[in-house]
């Protein structure tokens, strides 16, 4: 046995007669599911401090579902605190599933894995110049092929449409050129010298007064912090996220050959 937890996955090196014939899925002398739960967590802490003063934050994710006979239910629930006091909870989807082992059929109800979906908090990112100063954040998305349906659900609330193809990112292809899927950032808990800030957009320099979409953007523009409808200054800049993914139809993607999620971005800080 192998783990390879970079993938989630366990690979498991066994002799050819433990492996099942063309038949082996067949349900002979099957009956009914059986009886079980699940309850899965992730929780992410993160405490910085320095000379400006101290910053928190606390993000999380939860699973949790049954088996009962030929039926499974799951669902997946989000959270983040932070020192500010702004706190969130966010239900992320649910889904049933049920199993018809004759005809070797699946019935899903809800939104499950497939489509897009809140996965993994961003652990807080934290800037610190030698002086006062105003800077951004740019990304550069260094893989191609984006699916160009499904909408992006964010923390927060917010979403990424199939149009709004400056704040979707590559997942990468598939052997055969195929996209793979497609993932946003939304970023939120800003400050600059551990005061609160908001976080607006620049291109070209300039601050765009009617742009405060807090998403992370990939045709050039910046994200950065504000203070006063003005570009805020200051020394320790920090700000948090949350990376949400949507992977592309069963029907696009092999189906015996694993898929790698591999999406790749380059964040440049740039001043201001």
């Amino acid at each position: 046995m192998r783990l390879v937890p970079g993938r989630e996955r366990i690979e498991l090196i066994v002799p050819p007669d433990a492996l099942g014939g063309p038949d082996s899925t067949a349900a002979t002398g099957y009956s009914k599911g059986g009886w079980g739960g699940v309850f899965n967590y992730d929780v992410l802490g993160v405490q910085s401090g320095g000379a400006a003063g101290s910053s928190s934050l606390l993000q999380g994710m939860t699973d949790l579902g049954f088996n009962a006979g030929d039926w499974v239910v799951r669902s997946r629930q989000s959270f983040s605190s932070n020192s500010n006091g702004t706190s969130t909870l966010d239900h992320q989807y649910a889904y049933a599933q049920r199993s018809f082992a004759q005809q070797k059929q699946v019935a899903l109800v809800g939104g499950a894995w497939q489509g897009p979906q809140p996965v993994r908090p961003i652990s807080a990112l934290t800037v610190q110049c030698d002086s006062q100063t105003s800077i951004g954040l740019r990304a550069v998305d260094n893989r191609s092929g984006v699916i160009d349906y499904g909408t992006l659900a964010l923390a927060g609330g917010g979403t990424v449409a199939p149009a709004q193809t400056d704040r979707r990112f590559s997942l990468g292809q598939t052997s055969a050129g195929k996209p793979v899927g497609v993932w946003a950032v939304a970023l939120s808990g800003a400050s600059v010298d551990g005061v609160p800030s908001d976080i607006g957009v620049v291109a070209g320099g300039v601050l765009q007064a009617g742009d405060r979409d807090k998403v992370l953007r990939n045709d050039g523009k910046a994200l950065t912090w504000v203070s006063g409808g003005q570009l805020a200054t200051g020394r320790v800049f920090s700000v948090s996220g949350d990376v949400s993914v949507g992977v592309a139809r069963l029907g696009e993607l092999p189906g015996a050959a694993p898929v790698r999620l591999d999406g790749m971005a380059t964040i440049e800080v740039i001043y201001l």
